[in-house]
């Protein structure tokens, strides 16, 4: 029983993604956010070593 649900869902997924006009997902859904980024943001970097922070 739970193979004839993998296929069932893997058919319908399918068959989804090669039809996706039919669906409505043909044209990209795109967001745009207007912000301000702080300064001090843009200029910090992470530690070269990632488990710098264990050791200290």
């Amino acid at each position: 029983m739970l193979g004839l649900i993998v296929v069932t869902f893997f058919a319908a997924t399918g068959f989804m993604f090669n039809h996706e006009e039919w669906f409505g997902y043909a044209e990209p859904h795109t967001v745009t956010h207007h912000g301000i980024i702080s300064p001090a943001l843009l200029t910090w970097r992470r530690p070269m070593n990632p488990y710098s922070h264990f050791f200290n």
